[in-house]
């Protein structure tokens, strides 16, 4: 769940990210990313979202267990 919050936040798909594919267009219609500076960029925010989501995700849990 904390994925998607940090997605909608950050306004970026990590998944398009790791597949270095943008939409613009069409629901559904997808275009490769042709520069692989802009490639590496990206798939360093997908990465980023990631960890912010196992972070979140490990704090929650240890919480969740010295609480209970």
């Amino acid at each position: 769940a904390a994925a998607g919050f940090i997605q909608a936040a950050m306004n970026f798909c990590a998944y398009f990210g790791l597949a270095s594919v943008l939409n613009f267009g069409k629901v559904g219609e997808q275009n490769k990313v042709n520069d692989e500076h802009f490639r590496s960029l990206d798939k360093r925010k997908a990465y980023q979202i990631i960890a912010y989501s196992v972070l979140v995700g490990l704090v929650v849990g240890v919480l969740s267990f010295v609480l209970s």
